[in-house]
């Protein structure tokens, strides 16, 4: 497709940021024009999902350490995001904000990929010898959906609003412990339980949603939404007094002392 080759000859562009070497404002400003003429094309439009990143402590850095610390922090959040999102072109949008359009093997597997994202902050977080190395970076992930958007301004607004949402979390001290869409504890969540659970004779039970790529792509991801939220109450409702978790995409986990799903 027209999108494709112009994301491989992204490379050959006067668009580098200086600081980061990533691709800068005005290369993404290119982007979103050329996507929006493959959207606009009588046949399929593109599949994609952009990410949008903010650096979280970028100024507490830069007052603290000063500005050349705060570029070794941009340069190391900017690493964790390509290294993680290793097949999208990745834009440095604005002094502390990133942006990755997802295609091809990164869109298919996006879900995996931002809990791997989370997973690296988190651990660079903790593991951070410096002020510098400690990188905290919110983050919002937006699928494009030919039912509800426009435009692919429209994605990535719905990327930012999410972007904020997570953001506000770190600020706050909201931990990752409930699932974003389906308020079900997180896979993150199941970690922390497993000491909990040490020593209790329990019940498992994991079960997947079939055909739920298929209904994403025939009904949009809104619609997709919407049945994983529906399970996510129906599992909540039907097996009371487990714990119910979401752990993957469409996969879930009920964990309980007596045996769930006799009736």
């Amino acid at each position: 497709s027209h999108l494709k080759e112009y994301i491989s000859d992204l490379n050959d562009l006067a668009s580098a940021d200086a600081l980061t070497s990533l691709h800068n404002k005005g290369a993404f400003d290119i982007c979103i024009q050329k996507m929006e003429t493959e959207m606009n094309e009588p046949d399929k439009g593109p599949e994609f999902a952009v990410c949008i990143f903010d650096c979280n402590d970028l100024k507490k850095v830069n007052d603290q350490k000063g500005h050349d610390k705060g570029d070794v922090y941009l340069q190391k959040s900017a690493a964790i995001i390509c290294d993680v999102f290793n097949h999208s072109p990745v834009f440095r949008i604005g002094g502390d904000e990133f942006a990755a359009v997802l295609l091809n093997n990164d869109y298919e597997n996006r879900e995996s990929l931002l809990r791997k994202f989370d997973d690296r902050c988190r651990n660079t977080r903790n593991e951070g010898a410096d002020l510098w190395s400690q990188i905290d970076i919110a983050r919002g992930m937006a699928v494009y959906d030919p039912k509800q958007d426009r435009s692919v301004n429209d994605v990535v607004r719905r990327a930012d609003k999410l972007m904020y949402e997570n953001k506000w979390k770190h600020k706050h001290h909201i931990d990752d412990q409930k699932d974003e869409l389906t308020n079900l504890r997180s896979r993150y969540a199941l970690r922390q339980d497993f000491e909990m659970y040490l020593g209790i004779p329990l019940h498992v039970m994991v079960m997947d949603l079939d055909d739920f790529k298929t209904i994403n792509e025939t009904k949009g991801h809104a619609f997709g939404d919407s049945i994983l939220v529906k399970t996510g109450n129906a599992l909540t409702e039907c097996f009371k007094g487990c714990h119910v978790y979401r752990y993957g995409n469409d996969e879930f986990l009920v964990i309980g002392e007596n045996t769930p799903g006799k009736d």
